[in-house]
């Protein structure tokens, strides 16, 4: 978030550089014997300028970076859960005894494998963005 906001504050700067530039270039076509001294100085600025564009452009790649490893991470932990959740629905002493409890384990079985199908193609499509 703070990348964000300096980044916004950048942006909401430039048009002040703008003016500064236009004002400077304005003094020069009337006064040109200060080019000179104008000159150096607006170069200067334009290149400290950009120099401050880059440095943030490279910082907010760095953090993307560094905050994909970060969700990589937490979505192994979330499917690491999940797999030990659905390991623990799937190991059931119950076989069913009569049509009732059989239908109602084939539903158990059914929504377990849409929930399987469901997350891995959630999870496999996560991890083509996760790649490095």
């Amino acid at each position: 978030m703070c990348l964000q906001a300096f980044e916004s504050e950048i942006k909401s700067n430039k048009d002040q550089l703008e003016k500064l530039i236009n004002d400077g270039e304005r003094i020069k076509g009337e006064k040109p014997d200060l080019a000179s001294i104008i000159d150096p100085r607006l170069d200067e600025l334009k290149r400290q300028w950009k120099e401050l564009e880059d440095t943030a452009t490279e910082k907010g790649e760095r953090l993307y970076d560094a905050n994909r490893h970060v969700l990589y991470e937490q979505s192994v932990d979330d499917i690491d859960g999940w797999i030990k959740d659905i390991e623990s629905q799937i190991v059931t002493e119950d076989v069913g005894h009569d049509l009732t409890t059989v239908n109602l384990l084939v539903q158990k079985q059914n929504i377990l494998e849409v929930s399987l199908l469901s997350v891995c193609g959630l999870y496999c499509s996560s991890c083509l963005l996760y790649q490095y």
